[in-house]
């Protein structure tokens, strides 16, 4: 998983999966329905505003699980995505 950041620092996240020890990988899927707002226009939140400390993701065999650090709600909050593995 990972942030892709646009020219005006908004961001989405992103994942892909490998099938197969990580020969190769599923094409890209936005995990993120909508971008988060550049962090400058957040409230200040917490201890994680400067680093990444937030984004996890773990995998059991039916769901890929991800987390991550967004501001779409007005300040810095966790987000959870649960995603079938068969989407990939």
């Amino acid at each position: 998983m990972w942030r892709s950041f646009k020219p005006d620092e908004t961001y989405s996240v992103w994942s892909a999966v490998s099938h197969d020890g990580g020969f190769t990988f599923s094409k890209p899927l936005q995990v993120s329905q909508a971008p988060s707002p550049a962090r400058q226009s957040i409230e200040y939140r917490g201890n994680n505003w400067d680093g990444d400390d937030l984004s996890s993701i773990a995998v059991d065999n039916d769901y890929v699980h991800i987390v991550w650090a967004d501001g779409r709600a007005g300040f810095l909050g966790a987000w959870y995505a649960r995603v079938p593995l068969t989407s990939y």
